[in-house]
């Protein structure tokens, strides 16, 4: 067993062996690994929170939606005027008969006026 003696400056030498500093090496890489998987996995779900569901294409759901909107505050002035815009793309879509787009626009909507930014 080889010793690896590092010197102290007006200290006691410490003395470690490669067996230690191997053993320190493991649990770093092993530090590391548990590091970046959180932050892989966190990542994969903060994208999932951010996906827009589509919404039911009703005149309930419109009207709701288009309500919340509305009552949103002053300081969410590019979110509403977003909000408004998607509102009126999917009104324009339920005239077509689109309802795919339409509630694609009314999701994405409904989460401009969730926005509190």
């Amino acid at each position: 067993r080889e010793l690896v003696v590092i010197a102290g400056f007006g200290k006691t030498d410490v003395w470690q062996s490669r067996r230690t500093k191997s053993w320190r090496l493991a649990m770093l890489k092993s530090l590391i690994l548990a590091a970046s998987l959180t932050f892989a996995f966190a990542g994969a779900t903060l994208a999932d929170d951010m996906k827009v569901e589509p919404m039911k294409c009703d005149d309930a759901a419109m009207m709701k939606v288009e309500k919340d909107v509305m009552a949103m505050d002053a300081a969410n002035k590019d979110h509403m005027k977003m909000g408004m815009d998607e509102l009126a793309m999917a009104k324009d879509s339920m005239k077509a008969k689109k309802d795919d787009d339409c509630a694609m626009h009314l999701g994405k909507a409904a989460m401009e006026s969730m926005s509190k930014m």
